[in-house]
């Protein structure tokens, strides 16, 4: 395999760069040749010349690209010039697609690209892009990652270069397409591709939750407030023209299975919504974000070495101007130039948004370097290349080493904040005798699983107190009454399952919710509590029992409900002489009036 990559600038035109790599041996013998087109101009006349000499010059080249993203702000350095850069492979094949979603929803495209994929083997990764900001594509990458979950997708949205105007477009052969979907396969036996994710940025405030958000990528209100409101409160930066531009340095992260996303959002409406890349589905949590320049180059140099180790034949980068935007132009020069180190031919490109999704997670991505790196064959080398060492790292002005200060102090300030607000939850929601669930947590536990069991004859609900437990505080005292609560709590919470919740409801009784079982299983984990708390040594207090009554949800009921029931059966358990489990619906099957007793079920 072979990458080759040109810049057209100081008189190099497309021609030139025609010329050359024509003349290249390896050229004419590759099994395969792929062109990789990124334009700066928006001007789509040159972009259609570019194509078609392209294509009159080189008809066994197949070509993609896309419109790159100009500067955000004035001053900052960004392509200005066309970059081609050329994969050769000798024993590896592509497939290219293009969907236009003028015609056809992202998701009905993946379905269509993946019957597609099904007539080539060994699939080994997946380039795509899109233009138009508000395409939203996220149903792309999850249909196709759901067929194939071990390839890694990857890429970048087609930029544009005026902030706030959508001139994006993406090219395939000869056609210029806009609202559309391209998308490359790679596939060969001897195809390894290498995918890094380099961020930097870190969480900074406390979660905070979308309530309201709409499947095009607008979220309407975060804690039932507008949105705008995040970036109005915490960093009094308004809606407007500059919009874009100022929240870039403070993305919005999320937890992505095993990977932290970022994404700033595209702009800002007047009722306060903003506006994504990707979808951002009601009940995410998000939080605000921040880095300093160590952190950012760090990552970057960790990612830089990783790909040498590989050992790329081919190497691509889809970075973001938000790194740009924080570092300044020389720093964002030397966090490529890690990666130049790796590959010389190597080529970077800025885009609206960086798309990487493997196994770990991912999708539609901001403020981050998607590296992929790709070899044919094994590596070559048999040591461990030595690492790129960077020691100008921790080298820092007066101005970034007093800014790092302020970020250290935010840093230790929010983990603070974070450790005594884990701590007020786990009071909040756990009973300070026992340390199992409390009432309030039950309570909420309980409303999560009716809500979510759909049939509910899978949910199961047990009650037991303690027999005779008052005999027990009145003979050897209150301390000792807890020592033998403290001590049936820990033994019940060894014998339930793993998805059992146990908590206390109050005083000696206690409540276990059972998730995926039935009146018979419901019954056995009964029987399995009441023997092994019947055989523990409670040393002079003598032997201790329980009494049980347990019910399994039906369509009908509520918390409420449900708690009247399993109370009646545990009372019904106590009438017959205690030390025994009764299940609700076994009352009604044998004409036994349940108890009542006046009890109070909120929480």
């Amino acid at each position: 395999m072979l990458q080759r990559t040109y810049v057209l600038k100081d008189g190099f035109s497309i021609t030139d760069m025609v010329e050359q790599l024509q003349a290249l041996p390896e050229y004419a013998k590759a099994q395969t040749r792929l062109l990789e087109l990124f334009e700066p101009s928006d001007d789509t006349v040159l972009i259609q010349q570019e194509l078609n000499i392209l294509h009159e010059a080189l008809p066994d080249c197949r070509v993609v690209g896309m419109t790159t993203l100009g500067p955000i702000v004035e001053g900052m350095v960004s392509q200005t010039h066309t970059v081609l850069s050329l994969f050769l492979f000798m024993e590896s094949t592509v497939l290219l697609q293009s969907f236009d979603c003028n015609s056809m929803t992202p998701k009905s495209a993946a379905q269509r690209f993946v019957q597609q994929l099904e007539a080539l083997s060994d699939v080994r990764g997946i380039f795509m892009s899109f233009s138009n900001f508000q395409l939203c594509p996220t149903t792309f990458i999850y249909e196709v990652a759901e067929s194939y979950p071990e390839v890694p997708i990857f890429g970048a949205a087609a930029g544009t270069r005026r902030v706030g105007v959508d001139t994006s477009r993406v090219f395939l052969d000869q056609h210029i397409l806009h609202n559309s979907i391209i998308a490359v396969a790679f596939a060969g036996k001897q195809l390894h591709i290498q995918p890094t994710y380099t961020l930097g940025f870190r969480p900074l405030s406390r979660p905070l939750e979308v309530t309201d958000a709409r499947e095009d990528g607008y979220v309407r209100t975060i804690e039932d407030e507008p949105a705008i409101n995040v970036y109005k409160r915490y960093l009094d930066i308004q809606p407007g023209r500059d919009f874009h531009r100022d929240v870039c340095a403070f993305p919005l992260m999320k937890k992505n299975h095993e990977l932290m996303k970022a994404w700033v959002p595209i702009d800002a409406t007047k009722d306060g919504a903003l506006l994504f890349s990707a979808a951002v589905k009601k009940g995410t949590k998000l939080f605000l974000s921040y880095t300093k320049s160590e952190y950012l180059l760090r990552d970057a140099l960790r990612d830089a070495n990783t790909q040498l180790r590989f050992e790329p034949q081919a190497l691509q980068l889809f970075a973001c101007l938000n790194r740009r935007l924080f570092l300044g132009n020389e720093l964002a020069n030397r966090e490529l130039q890690y990666f130049s180190a790796v590959h010389p031919e190597y080529f970077y490109t800025y885009g609206n948004c960086e798309i990487l999704h493997t196994q770990k997670g991912g999708g539609i991505l901001n403020s981050s370097i998607v590296g992929i790196g790709m070899r044919e064959g094994n590596r070559t080398g048999e040591e461990e290349p030595l690492p790129i060492h960077d020691s100008k790292i921790e080298q820092k002005t007066a101005s970034e080493a007093l800014n790092d200060h302020l970020v250290n102090f935010l840093e230790e300030t929010t983990r603070e904040l974070q450790a005594s607000m884990s701590e007020l939850t786990r009071l909040a929601n756990h009973d300070q005798l026992t340390s199992i669930a409390n009432r309030r947590s039950l309570g909420k536990a309980l409303q999560w699983e009716l809500a979510k069991q759909q049939p509910r004859k899978n949910l199961g609900l047990i009650m037991f107190d303690i027999d005779h437990f008052k005999r027990v505080n009145d003979t050897f005292g209150h301390e000792t009454g807890d020592l033998v609560l403290i001590k049936i709590a820990e033994t019940v919470g060894t014998t339930i399952r793993h998805n059992d919740l146990l908590g206390r409801w109050g005083g000696d009784e206690f409540i276990i919710i059972a998730t995926e079982t039935s009146a018979e299983g419901i019954a056995q984990l009964a029987e399995r509590i009441r023997s092994t708390v019947a055989s523990l040594d409670f040393g002079e207090i003598g032997p201790v029992t329980i009494s049980l009554g347990g019910v399994i949800a039906s369509e009908a009921d509520d918390v409420s409900s449900l708690f009247s029931h399993v109370d009646r059966a545990l009372y019904h358990s106590k009438g017959k002489g205690r030390n025994q489990f009764t299940s609700y619906e076994e009352m009604g099957i044998l004409g036994e009036a349940p108890a009542l007793r006046k009890r109070s079920f909120s929480f």
